[in-house]
């Protein structure tokens, strides 16, 4: 965990966290003294902190969902998405996983959090429990969902630049364009703003591709969703979506779709 008594406005956690980090090493921002405990089990793990007021700190992104417990204190939590929550002590709620969060803290805040964990060697838990960056969660999350569907990342990607199975996108289907992206190779982009569950583009014409089909990235919390539509599968935006911003899938959802167009 990253925490020091400041703010900062950057154009992610991840960057924040980095930025963080740089400025602690540097002696420009000074750190925080937090007290940490750990507990352990055959089958689980908790951890308890207190960390005082007028701090912010970016959190570990976890692998799975787990129980965070607030004792006492209060602080406000931003996530990825830019949604907001405030937490008041007494409280307990579940962290799913992939949730990465700028935390400010009130209140001195004292909480706990418990995990399905194994590991009995403290300085071992958070590399088993969690990545750095959502970058590195997206990644695993991607491997994650190729392999339920029964393949490994060879062959997602032998079958992604399958040419014979695709078809040039419509001339009338002008919301999207393809270009280079920060997630995995090339992706699939909105040409202009996009309201929350507008139709944007055919995924798939019949039994053939289009370029949303083929370049559509994979994403934990996606901004789109494909849904059948007669004998094509259409891509529709789930949030609103900005010019310019890359339009992601859920594979899971997307091959459940796909499976339920072949029945």
């Amino acid at each position: 965990m990253n925490s020091v008594q400041t703010q900062g406005i950057v154009n992610s956690i991840d960057e924040l966290a980095v930025c963080i980090q740089a400025k602690v090493d540097s002696g420009e921002l000074q750190g925080v003294e937090t007290t940490l405990k750990h507990y352990h089990t055959e089958e689980l793990y908790g951890r308890r902190i207190i960390v005082p007021a007028g701090s912010f700190f970016t959190t570990r992104v976890h692998k799975t969902d787990h129980i965070s417990v607030a004792f006492r204190g209060r602080i406000t939590m931003l996530n990825s998405e830019g949604e907001s929550q405030e937490v008041t002590a007494p409280d307990m709620f579940v962290t799913p996983a992939g949730t990465h969060r700028v935390v400010y803290v009130h209140e001195e805040v004292e909480f706990a959090t418990i995990h399905a964990c194994t590991e009995q060697d403290d300085t071992k838990v958070a590399e088993v429990l969690t990545f750095n960056t959502m970058a590195e969660y997206q990644q695993y999350d991607y491997i994650q969902a190729i392999t339920e569907a029964g393949f490994t990342d060879m062959q997602a990607r032998a079958l992604s630049e399958n040419l014979e199975d695709q078809v040039p996108m419509p001339e009338n289907e002008k919301l999207t364009y393809i270009a280079p992206s920060a997630i995995q190779g090339q992706g699939v982009f909105a040409f202009e703003d996009i309201p929350s569950g507008a139709r944007i583009a055919p995924g798939r014409i019949g039994h053939f591709r289009t370029s949303v089909g083929r370049y559509a990235n994979h994403s934990s919390f996606p901004n789109t969703q494909y849904v059948l539509a007669g004998d094509n599968i259409d891509m529709y935006a789930i949030k609103k979506i900005y010019k310019n911003e890359e339009l992601t899938v859920d594979y899971r959802q997307a091959n459940r779709v796909r499976l339920g167009a072949e029945q």
